[in-house]
Order: C-alpha cells, then sequence, then structure tokens
C-alpha cells in the first residue's frame, strides 16, 4: 500500500462511534475526580495512579485516546509497584502507535491483552494498529473477537467495517474471519446495503448464505438486500437470489399460502403489520389472525408474488366475526411497479362461518411482479373487524 493510500485508510479508521462506546464505560468505571481524592489518602498508590492515567487517557471524547508522558509516567510508576497491571502496557502501545512505530506498539497491546483479555480497548487499538501494518486478517480477527466480547459495538463497529469492506485488498480476510462472529456478519451486510455497494461485494462476503439469523429468523440484511434490487427494477434477480437464500427451488405463486410460518426473507414472503391501524400474526395451524381497528386505511399483509402473463384465479378461505357484508377488509392484487389494480376480492362479514371465495384477474405483458396485499379501509358504519385468513389459492386459469 502507498504511503498515501495508508493515510486514506488510517482516516478510515477513525474510531468513531465505537470509541465513543468504550469512552463512555470505561469513564463510568474510573471516575478522575474520585481518583483524585483517593489519591490524598493513598499517596503512591498504583491503583490510583492507574485510575487517573486510565480517565486522563479517555478524557477527551471526541478523538483517539491520547498518551500523554503524563499518562505513561503513571502508568510505569504503577508497573514497578504492581507488576501485573495490564495498562501501562496499553498506555505504551498506545504512544508507540502515535509515534509510528506500529510492530512495538504490537509487542506492547499483545501483552496488554495477555494480562487484560477482556479490555475493549485495547483490542480497538490492536486492531487498528495490525490493520494499519497491512495484516489484515489478524486485524479483523481481533474486531470479531472485540465484538463477540462486547456485543454492543457489533452496531457502532459495522459502518467503519464497511468502509473497509469495499477495498478489494481487504476483502479476502474479511470474509475468512466473518464467520467468527455471525452478528457482526450480518450488521456489516446491512450496512453494505444501506450504502449501495455493488451486489457482487455483498455477495462475495455474504458466501456461504446463511438461511437463518437470530431467533431462527432470516438474517435482516437479505430482506433490505432483494428490496434493493426490485428498486433498480431487477425484479428477476432479487427472485433467483431469494430462491438462492432459502434454498427454495420454485414457488408456485404464493409462498407460504395457508401461513405456516415458513422462514424465508421479504419480500417475497409475508410483511405482517403490527401498529397503530391493526395487527396481523400468523398462528400456527389456525392460519392468519387479523385484528383491524377501522380508524385508518391500511395495510395488513403484502407479499411480492411473480406470475407470468397470463388469466389467473384466486381464492381465499376466510372466517369473521362480523356478521355485516362490509367488513372493511379486502385482498388486493397489483402491479408492483405501476401499481395498477388486478382484481380485488373482499372479505365479507360471515357471521363466524369459514367461507372461500375467489376472483379471476389478468397479468398484462408489462407488469413484471405483482403485490398480494390484504388491506382494510374505515367502514361508514365504523368499528373495528377481526378475520381469520385460512388459505389462499392461485391457479393459472387453464392449467391442469
Amino acid at each position: 500500500m502507498t504511503s498515501v493510500g495508508r493515510l486514506i485508510l488510517m482516516g478510515v479508521l477513525a474510531l468513531g462511534c465505537a470509541w465513543l462506546v468504550v469512552r463512555t464505560a470505561m469513564v463510568n468505571s474510573v471516575d478522575q475526580g474520585v481518583a483524585v481524592l483517593v489519591e490524598r489518602f493513598a499517596p503512591g498508590s498504583p491503583q490510583v495512579d492507574l485510575a487517573i492515567a486510565s480517565s486522563e487517557f479517555v478524557a477527551d471524547g471526541g478523538g483517539q485516546p491520547v498518551a500523554t508522558p503524563e499518562i505513561v509516567r503513571r502508568g510505569h510508576d504503577a508497573l514497578r509497584k504492581s507488576p501485573l497491571a495490564a495498562e501501562p502496557f496499553l498506555f505504551d502501545g498506545a504512544a508507540a502507535m502515535a509515534a509510528g512505530r506500529a510492530p512495538v506498539a504490537d509487542r506492547l497491546f499483545a501483552e496488554a491483552l495477555r494480562r487484560d483479555p477482556r479490555s475493549q480497548l485495547t483490542r480497538l487499538l490492536l486492531y487498528q494498529n495490525l490493520i494499519g501494518m497491512g495484516r489484515y486478517e489478524r486485524g479483523f480477527r481481533e474486531l470479531m473477537d472485540l465484538a463477540r466480547l462486547a456485543p454492543a459495538l457489533v452496531g457502532p463497529l459495522a459502518p467503519q467495517l464497511a468502509k473497509l469492506a469495499v477495498m478489494p485488498e481487504m476483502q479476502a480476510s474479511l470474509h475468512r474471519t466473518l464467520r467468527l462472529n455471525p452478528a457482526m456478519h450480518d450488521a456489516l451486510l446491512l450496512e453494505l446495503v444501506k450504502a449501495r455497494t455493488d451486489p457482487s461485494v455483498i455477495l462475495a462476503l455474504a458466501d456461504p448464505i446463511r438461511r437463518t439469523g437470530p431467533k431462527g429468523r432470516p438474517p435482516s440484511w437479505q430482506g433490505a438486500f432483494l428490496n434493493s434490487l426490485i428498486v433498480r427494477g431487477q425484479v428477476a434477480e432479487a427472485h433467483r437470489l431469494w430462491r438462492r437464500f432459502t434454498g427454495i427451488p420454485a414457488v408456485d405463486g404464493i409462498f407460504d399460502p395457508d401461513f405456516e410460518r415458513r422462514v424465508a426473507p421479504p419480500p417475497f414472503n409475508w410483511i405482517l403489520a403490527d401498529g397503530g391501524a391493526g395487527v396481523a400474526e400468523l398462528t400456527k395451524g389456525e392460519g392468519l389472525a387479523i385484528e383491524y381497528f377501522g380508524r385508518q386505511p391500511a395495510e395488513l399483509a403484502r407479499q411480492l408474488i411473480v406470475l407470468e402473463p397470463g388469466r389467473y384465479r384466486f381464492s381465499a378461505r376466510f372466517s369473521t366475526e362480523e356478521a355485516d357484508a362490509d367488513t372493511g377488509l379486502e385482498w388486493r392484487i397489483s402491479c408492483a411497479r405501476s401499481r395498477i389494480v388486478l382484481g380485488a376480492l373482499p372479505v365479507p362479514g360471515t357471521g363466524g362461518r369459514e367461507v372461500t371465495a375467489p376472483i379471476v384477474f389478468d397479468v398484462p405483458d408489462d407488469c413484471a411482479a405483482q403485490i398480494l396485499a390484504l388491506r382494510g379501509t374505515p367502514r361508514d358504519s365504523g368499528g373495528a373487524s377481526h378475520a381469520k385468513i385460512r388459505g389462499l389459492g392461485l391457479k393459472r386459469e387453464g392449467a391442469q
């Protein structure tokens, strides 16, 4: 890497929000004012020297920690009285890094970590030093360990890591280490999607694709990534990648038409409302439970589907608590790009009886993807509506 490139890289490595999180934790645990008072009662105590030096080390929250000569002196004084202390090596390492002596800083940070393996700040500075030295894989490993020890740092670190992920010389090392921390992996990929990074870079770093994330749900970056492709008009590519992410070879119209809570990312899976206008909830074995409050228009359930041009029959099996013909609920199929409505199936009141109702609609040539949505519209009579959707059907007319 050229000297100019290294300077640019070091600018990218500014610790930013991650440093602020670590600093806050350190300041909360080491209060300088208390340490000064304690020093009056225990002059020369190594614990007090280290407390004062540590609080001064992180005192400037606006930038990177600075090991001044006074901080280094306090650390050396404390080390003579407390030979197992880790902080003096942290201070010396920071001073060496600031002076451009990266190999010396590396050895000092390694010793500080040997003495205190849970030190977040030491790992953060060691990571920065290693990346600046061009030792990318070891640096990223330290970062993954840091994020594992301090999960609160995943969010602040991900944007910084995303800036490195677009550098070709970083990608192989980063790819090898991301699997060590799935939470950081997902957070980084989401940041890259937000930054509109080239899809090939995102997919290269994502491989091998994990189908589930925390709590058995699809990783959050996948839905965001697919939506970004759809916004660009790449519906077919988004659908192909959705099948790759899920391992599902093909979908015949609607995914999870019986509402069995199958695991797959949106938008080719159900997106359900859970807010002030109404609630849609998947209930295993009972279908989709709808509670529409009836105060404002709302989209309660939605899925993007991909149908070829032609005529189709859509049906819904449902029951409602209301006996009135008008519940304010309606299934609607529209073109994703133009929003032209292709067909609408009202959900009338059934008084608790389960019924099946169909409609027929046509998909035109210029409608590459369609939105299937359950919508609620306030009724003239007012009031809430409750329904259970047991299952949906979608079949091309004339197909066997």
